[in-house]
């Protein structure tokens, strides 16, 4: 750990094998005290909810589907009408380890074991990660698992369990282990260690806590290398080894994500994102109060958020006594970002967040400021960790003032849950009597704990020490389970698929027509079972226009018409039964549309507007019934406008016929009877190319949302690709980083192969030691 001497150099390697096998173990051991918090997720009857099943497992649903098929997944037309997919971050299309969640697809099916799978193992990932990091500072025995459950059980980890924000954070105490070799012993490996960690946190697919991530490495970073500089005065040669181990970190870390980077930065000035309020980035349900929850969960309301920065009483405990037990700059600088990050996950509540937003923009993207709370734990789990070590190690010196020291912090504590108890039950007639029942258990927790203290230190024996030690990981387990118990069991019903069947079995549905799936089928059916929805996942990466045409179209009979879509079913229901008349048929919960547009058509004319909302008003007031190409004078150079203004042939629009619907690829056979618009109903963006016939055309919008090609009379033959140019780029590099990594890996192997055979050989050449 930063500051922090690492793991005694003396003690004999272990094998790579064992070592694995171990590193193996403790993972599981971690995600078997998941489960003894979250017994729910045995029974069948209860799962994960949110994003678990609502994004993600539609995300590695429609990337096993791709890779299964031998496509690379750079566009899923299943959802809003055709989205870029590699340039969605939370799809983590190109995260390596989306590949054994995707390998589960194809053994044992595409279903919301999917979501489950990949929150359990970025759980592991930070499990193991917290456990190595805690044994880099010589934490042995039962320190190491008290730190780490109270930091990946802990209330603010256990609600990430159901969204994306626990995969990125997953990859932190990796990132601090990665950076701290690269200061300590700056190397070459180190410094691909280190961009590999930062390449996967990127990828794996939430922004923000990129950034939390990075926030809460810097100060960790600061103190190492004022350490290193000048308290072990390695000087300025030491200072340049590691600029030099960061180059290859910076190249591995950018190589890695650089497809995802290029294709987001193409993607966010069309999107919702570009709109959020800072008000919205600044909201938050943590208040400067709710710090006393870290002793006594339930005592302020609201009722759903009180255990937020619950980790535990114990460790709280002993985070405490390790500060007032032997001062550092490390523990002093533990303690101070424990307080910061909390402060900042007050978000608007408190002014830190705002101000630092005023200087410094990044503080002002992202929305869920509670989501640093897993940074105050983080440190706090550090200084818990760090205070039962001192309580273990403690020898006769001094033993006298840490006993005291240790009972001082203990009665502290105990103090302020019975004042919390007696806060509560003065005001039962006003809150939830489970905060009494919660606020109690706090004093009986509080005496245990501060028992547990005050027999580390007063006990004698290592062994009894150990085995006292070995019981506060229990304890631990137990209070987490008892006053954390809202936040483990915010589970919803399994999802039930009995709907998947409807769907699929309605005509056509797996041609050419598309659904609007308005929360009746859920969880991202396009995504799932590959049928074209015109809905879906909505997230603040969506474009504006197509959150403009969605947001009317559940509204509107004629734009459902318009997006090709044939069959509704949904919250808006009998409204658009009542505007569709008696041009709509029932089959049960689903109303099919008897005006839905082709997938592609050819029209005569266009009608020229000067932007996206009058396009969109034009095609709301057009009759579903109605063909019609609406571009916008924006989007055409000056040979287009003019080849568009003569456009003028009083001729029935004609349907292509398609012959090809691909992931990233779309051929179709369109009629033209004159020079028009072959109108196709997915949506347009940047990266898509037309060959008519063979020949170059260029893709313009068409309808607001969707693409249109300009084209002359007779038979066309025409082709649609997706290939945006940095994003192929991009890949080609990722492409060339994952190869050589797997070279210098290979490399890495060979060479302490030879070394290992070397000493080996050495070893049995020497001479016999005689004895006598």
């Amino acid at each position: 750990m930063m500051g922090h001497p690492s793991l005694d150099s003396s003690a004999p390697p272990e094998s790579p094998r064992r070592s694995w096998l171990n590193s193996a173990a403790v993972a599981g051991a971690y995600v078997a005290f998941f489960f003894v918090l979250h017994p729910q997720l045995l029974g069948g009857d209860l799962f994960l909810g949110w994003d678990a099943v609502n994004e993600s497992w539609g995300d590695m649903a429609y990337g096993a589907h791709a890779w299964g098929a031998g496509s690379v997944p750079l566009w899923n037309p299943y959802e809003k009408a055709g989205f870029g997919f590699v340039a969605d971050p939370a799809a983590s299309g190109t995260y390596p380890l989306s590949l054994p969640i995707y390998l589960a697809a194809w053994l044992f099916g595409y279903g919301p074991h999917l979501g489950l799978l990949r929150s359990l193992l970025h759980y592991a990932i930070a499990a193991l990660g917290m456990h190595l990091l805690l044994r880099r500072q010589r934490a042995s025995g039962a320190v190491p698992w008290l730190g780490t459950v109270s930091y990946v059980l802990c209330a603010r980890l256990a609600k990430n369990k159901d969204n994306a924000g626990m995969w990125t954070i997953a990859w932190f105490p990796w990132l601090v282990i990665a950076a701290d070799e690269v200061v300590k012993k700056p190397s070459l490996r180190a410094g691909v260690g280190l961009g590999v960690v930062m390449g996967l946190s990127i990828l794996s697919g939430y922004p923000p806590d990129v950034f939390r991530n990075l926030l809460g490495l810097a100060p960790l970073v600061l103190l190492a290398l004022w350490i290193v500089l000048k308290e072990e005065r390695r000087g300025l040669r030491h200072l340049g080894r590691i600029g030099l181990a960061l180059l290859p970190a910076v190249a591995v870390a950018v190589g890695l994500s650089l497809p995802v980077l290029l294709a987001t930065a193409e993607l966010v000035p069309h999107t919702a994102r570009q709109a959020m309020a800072a008000g919205e980035a600044m909201h938050s349900v943590v208040r400067p109060a709710h710090a006393l929850h870290l002793l006594s969960p339930r005592v302020l309301e609201p009722p759903f958020v009180y255990c937020l920065p619950y980790m535990g009483l114990l460790p709280v405990l002993l985070g405490a006594y390790a500060l007032v037990g032997r001062w550092s700059k490390e523990r002093l600088l533990w303690g101070g970002c424990a307080a910061f990050f909390f402060l900042l996950a007050c978000g608007g509540n408190f002014g830190l967040l705002p101000a630092l937003g005023e200087v410094v923009p990044a503080f002002k993207m992202w929305r869920n400021p509670e989501v640093y709370l897993y940074l105050t734990a983080f440190f706090l789990a550090l200084l818990a960790a760090r205070g039962m070590g001192d309580a273990l190690e403690a020898g006769e010196e001094g033993r006298r003032r840490r006993l005291v020291k240790g009972v001082v912090v203990a009665l502290l504590v105990f103090g302020t849950t019975l004042v919390a108890w007696l806060a509560t039950k003065g005001a039962a007639d006003r809150q939830d009597p489970r905060l009494q029942t919660s606020a109690a258990l706090g004093v009986g927790l509080a005496l245990a704990a501060g028992a547990m203290l005050v027999g580390l230190l007063a006990l004698r024996s290592g062994r009894w020490r150990q085995v006292l030690a070995g019981g506060a990981v229990l304890l631990l387990l137990g209070d987490l389970g008892a006053q954390a118990r809202p936040v483990y069991d915010i589970l919803l019903p399994k999802p039930d698929l009995s709907r998947d069947a409807q769907l699929l079995a309605l005509p056509g549905v797996k041609d050419e027509v598309r659904v609007a799936d308005d929360v009746y089928f859920q969880y991202r059916p396009g995504a799932r079972l590959e049928v074209r929805d015109l809905f879906g996942r909505y997230n603040t990466l969506v474009t504006e226009r197509y959150r403009h045409y969605a947001d009317r179209a559940r509204q509107s009979y004629a734009l459902l018409c318009h997006a090709n879509v044939r069959y509704y079913a949904g919250r808006n229901f009998g409204a658009i039964a009542e505007q569709a008349g008696a041009r709509s048929a029932r089959r049960g919960d689903v109303l099919e549309l008897a005006d839905a547009a082709p997938f592609a058509f050819w029209v005569g004319e266009a009608q020229l507007v000067d932007g996206g909302p009058e396009a969109l008003d034009r095609l709301w007031r057009t009759p579903a019934g109605w063909r019609v190409a609406i571009l916008e004078r924006s989007d055409l150079n000056a040979d287009e406008l003019a080849r568009v203004s003569r456009l003028r042939a009083p001729r029935p629009p004609v349907p292509a016929r398609l012959e090809r619907f691909g992931r990233n690829a779309v051929r179709l056979r369109a009629e033209a009877p004159a020079a028009g618009i072959l109108v196709v109903n997915e949506a347009y963006f940047p990266g898509w190319e037309a060959r008519v016939d063979g020949q170059p055309a260029r893709v313009v919008r068409a309808n607001h949302l969707f693409r249109g090609v300009l084209v002359g009379p007779g038979a066309h033959a025409v082709e649609l690709r997706y290939r945006p140019a940095r994003t192929l780029a991009g890949l080609w590099v990722y492409a060339a980083t994952a190869l050589g990594l797997l070279a210098f890996g290979i490399g890495s192997w060979v060479r302490r192969r030879r070394r290992s055979a070397s000493s080996s050989a050495e070893a049995s050449d020497a001479p016999p030691i005689v004895t006598t």
